[in-house]
């Protein structure tokens, strides 16, 4: 997955960040889907959370399968994942997400982080 982060120095609401996130996506994203996500069961930050969107766009697909026509996940899907403190590739989310307080809004090419138990994971 390719991914962009965006860091607020000031928080935002969730209305706010989701705006701010879905600039830099093609101007035909549509929402697919909003999950509530957990960090996995190995994450020493078991209280983490986040909240991810999926969006579908055609032109987002047409510029993945120009870029890498070998690209595995759905080209078209993008995923916008909020959260309310910081994030890492081993733990997931520092703290509780509140919608009311976005500090990082982790932007990705792909569907949502759906583990193999099935669960959606910060």
């Amino acid at each position: 997955m390719i991914n962009v982060d965006i860091y607020f120095p000031m928080k935002v609401n969730e209305q706010q960040a989701l705006a701010i996130a879905m600039s830099i996506l093609p101007v035909d994203a549509a929402p697919v889907a909003t999950f509530n996500g957990v960090n996995p069961d190995y994450s020493t930050k078991s209280s983490g959370s986040c909240r991810q969107s999926t969006y579908t766009s055609a032109a987002l697909g047409g510029a993945v399968r120009q870029a890498n026509p070998t690209w595995t996940a759905d080209p078209a899907k993008a995923n916008i994942i909020l959260y309310s403190g910081h994030a890492t590739s081993e733990d997931g989310a520092d703290k509780p997400y509140s919608p009311t307080s976005v500090n990082l809004a982790s932007v990705g090419i792909g569907p949502e982080n759906r583990g193999t138990d099935g669960i959606v994971h910060c």
